[in-house]
Protein backbone atom coordinates (compact mmCIF):
# COMPACT_ATOMS: atom_id res chain seq x y z
CA UNK A 1 0.00 0.00 0.00
CA UNK A 2 1.07 3.32 -0.79
CA UNK A 3 1.01 6.24 1.96
CA UNK A 4 2.19 9.61 2.51
CA UNK A 5 3.85 12.07 0.46
CA UNK A 6 5.90 11.26 -2.50
CA UNK A 7 9.97 11.58 -1.63
CA UNK A 8 12.78 12.05 -3.53
CA UNK A 9 15.26 9.71 -2.36
CA UNK A 10 18.10 9.67 -4.79
CA UNK A 11 18.73 11.12 -8.10
CA UNK A 12 21.30 9.67 -10.48
CA UNK A 13 19.96 6.01 -10.38
CA UNK A 14 21.34 3.25 -12.60
CA UNK A 15 18.07 2.30 -14.97
CA UNK A 16 17.71 0.00 -18.01
CA UNK A 17 16.06 1.80 -20.88
CA UNK A 18 15.51 -1.14 -22.76
CA UNK A 19 13.93 -2.54 -19.75
CA UNK A 20 11.79 0.82 -18.35
CA UNK A 21 13.16 -0.39 -14.92
CA UNK A 22 15.95 1.43 -12.41
CA UNK A 23 18.18 -0.93 -10.87
CA UNK A 24 16.66 -0.72 -6.91
CA UNK A 25 15.85 -3.63 -4.44
CA UNK A 26 14.12 -2.97 -1.14
CA UNK A 27 13.71 -5.36 1.58
CA UNK A 28 10.69 -6.08 4.08
CA UNK A 29 12.84 -4.10 6.58
CA UNK A 30 12.38 -1.31 5.11
CA UNK A 31 16.06 -0.99 3.25
CA UNK A 32 17.19 0.27 0.13
CA UNK A 33 19.77 -0.71 -2.25
CA UNK A 34 20.24 1.03 -5.36
CA UNK A 35 23.25 1.45 -7.87
CA UNK A 36 24.47 4.80 -8.93
CA UNK A 37 24.34 5.70 -12.88
CA UNK A 38 27.39 6.36 -14.86
CA UNK A 39 29.95 4.46 -16.85
CA UNK A 40 32.81 2.79 -15.47
CA UNK A 41 33.29 1.54 -11.37
CA UNK A 42 29.77 2.02 -9.64
CA UNK A 43 28.84 1.49 -6.13
CA UNK A 44 25.58 0.08 -4.09
CA UNK A 45 24.32 2.09 -1.27
CA UNK A 46 22.25 1.77 1.80
CA UNK A 47 19.37 4.68 1.92
CA UNK A 48 16.82 5.15 4.36
CA UNK A 49 12.40 5.19 4.54
CA UNK A 50 13.50 9.40 4.02
CA UNK A 51 16.65 8.99 1.74
CA UNK A 52 19.39 9.54 3.72
CA UNK A 53 21.93 7.16 2.65
CA UNK A 54 23.29 5.22 5.58
CA UNK A 55 26.13 3.45 3.88
CA UNK A 56 27.85 1.82 1.56
CA UNK A 57 27.16 -1.77 0.40
CA UNK A 58 29.63 -2.42 -2.23
CA UNK A 59 32.40 0.71 -2.86
CA UNK A 60 33.56 -0.65 -6.29
CA UNK A 61 31.75 -2.84 -8.45
CA UNK A 62 32.70 -2.95 -12.97
CA UNK A 63 29.81 -3.34 -15.16
CA UNK A 64 26.95 -3.74 -12.77
CA UNK A 65 24.00 -4.77 -14.09
CA UNK A 66 20.60 -5.65 -12.47
CA UNK A 67 20.62 -7.21 -8.95
CA UNK A 68 18.31 -8.03 -6.25
CA UNK A 69 18.29 -7.96 -2.31
CA UNK A 70 17.61 -11.31 -0.89
CA UNK A 71 14.58 -11.05 1.62
CA UNK A 72 16.53 -11.17 4.92
CA UNK A 73 18.80 -8.11 3.43
CA UNK A 74 21.81 -9.83 4.17
CA UNK A 75 22.92 -11.00 0.56
CA UNK A 76 22.62 -9.09 -2.98
CA UNK A 77 22.21 -11.13 -6.28
CA UNK A 78 23.29 -9.14 -9.43
CA UNK A 79 24.80 -9.66 -12.85
CA UNK A 80 27.74 -8.45 -13.61
CA UNK A 81 28.69 -7.38 -17.61
CA UNK A 82 31.59 -9.29 -18.51
CA UNK A 83 31.67 -8.39 -22.39
CA UNK A 84 29.39 -8.85 -25.42
CA UNK A 85 26.90 -11.74 -24.39
CA UNK A 86 28.48 -12.47 -21.09
CA UNK A 87 27.06 -11.82 -18.48
CA UNK A 88 27.40 -13.56 -14.95
CA UNK A 89 25.00 -13.82 -11.41
CA UNK A 90 26.82 -13.37 -8.32
CA UNK A 91 26.26 -13.62 -4.90
CA UNK A 92 27.53 -10.91 -2.08
CA UNK A 93 27.61 -11.16 1.48
CA UNK A 94 26.79 -7.99 3.33
CA UNK A 95 28.08 -8.86 6.40
CA UNK A 96 31.26 -11.32 4.98
CA UNK A 97 32.09 -8.55 2.61
CA UNK A 98 32.52 -12.19 0.43
CA UNK A 99 31.27 -12.59 -3.60
CA UNK A 100 30.62 -16.15 -4.73
CA UNK A 101 29.97 -16.38 -8.00
CA UNK A 102 26.66 -18.40 -9.47
CA UNK A 103 27.50 -18.28 -13.04
CA UNK A 104 29.90 -19.17 -15.53
CA UNK A 105 29.21 -17.87 -18.69
CA UNK A 106 29.86 -17.84 -22.03
CA UNK A 107 26.40 -16.59 -22.29
CA UNK A 108 24.10 -13.67 -20.89
CA UNK A 109 22.67 -14.75 -17.51
CA UNK A 110 20.26 -11.90 -16.45
CA UNK A 111 18.11 -10.81 -13.89
CA UNK A 112 18.31 -12.73 -10.58
CA UNK A 113 15.45 -13.29 -8.54
CA UNK A 114 14.99 -14.39 -4.87
CA UNK A 115 13.07 -17.34 -3.83
CA UNK A 116 10.98 -16.31 -0.77
CA UNK A 117 13.18 -18.18 1.76
CA UNK A 118 16.51 -17.04 0.51
CA UNK A 119 18.10 -20.59 -0.77
CA UNK A 120 17.55 -20.23 -4.40
CA UNK A 121 17.75 -17.81 -7.35
CA UNK A 122 16.12 -18.22 -10.49
CA UNK A 123 18.11 -16.15 -13.55
CA UNK A 124 17.21 -16.12 -17.34
CA UNK A 125 19.70 -18.04 -19.30
CA UNK A 126 19.59 -16.26 -23.42
CA UNK A 127 21.83 -19.02 -25.08
CA UNK A 128 21.05 -18.03 -28.92
CA UNK A 129 18.97 -15.65 -30.39
CA UNK A 130 15.62 -14.69 -28.37
CA UNK A 131 15.80 -18.01 -27.51
CA UNK A 132 15.65 -17.97 -23.44
CA UNK A 133 16.15 -20.03 -20.51
CA UNK A 134 14.80 -19.97 -16.95
CA UNK A 135 17.19 -21.84 -14.39
CA UNK A 136 16.92 -21.90 -10.83
CA UNK A 137 20.65 -22.40 -8.54
CA UNK A 138 21.12 -22.82 -4.87
CA UNK A 139 21.85 -19.24 -3.23
CA UNK A 140 25.24 -20.08 -1.72
CA UNK A 141 26.75 -21.57 -5.33
CA UNK A 142 26.39 -25.32 -4.54
CA UNK A 143 25.28 -27.54 -7.41
CA UNK A 144 24.11 -27.85 -10.32
CA UNK A 145 21.72 -25.48 -12.01
CA UNK A 146 18.15 -26.44 -12.51
CA UNK A 147 16.33 -25.90 -15.76
CA UNK A 148 13.01 -24.60 -15.07
CA UNK A 149 11.94 -23.83 -18.14
CA UNK A 150 13.18 -23.20 -21.90
CA UNK A 151 10.88 -21.09 -24.44
CA UNK A 152 11.37 -19.87 -27.93
CA UNK A 153 10.66 -16.43 -26.71
CA UNK A 154 12.12 -14.18 -24.26
CA UNK A 155 11.10 -15.53 -20.75
CA UNK A 156 12.49 -12.99 -18.25
CA UNK A 157 11.63 -14.01 -14.34
CA UNK A 158 10.16 -11.18 -12.24
CA UNK A 159 9.15 -12.29 -9.19
CA UNK A 160 8.26 -15.17 -6.76
CA UNK A 161 5.20 -15.78 -4.57
CA UNK A 162 5.69 -15.27 -1.05
CA UNK A 163 4.42 -19.01 -0.59
CA UNK A 164 7.30 -19.95 -3.15
CA UNK A 165 4.91 -21.88 -5.20
CA UNK A 166 4.88 -19.40 -8.58
CA UNK A 167 7.07 -17.87 -10.41
CA UNK A 168 6.28 -14.96 -12.59
CA UNK A 169 8.04 -14.62 -15.48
Amino acid sequence: TLIGEIQNLASGVMEDASTWHMDASAASNGLLVFSNGGTGDQQMVWVDRNGKQIGTVVKKVANLGSFKLSPEADRIAFEIDNGPGAHDIWVYDVAREVQTRLTFGPIENDGPIWSPDGKWIVYTAFESNMHTKLYRKPSDGSGAPELLLSDDQVANATDWSRDGKYLLY
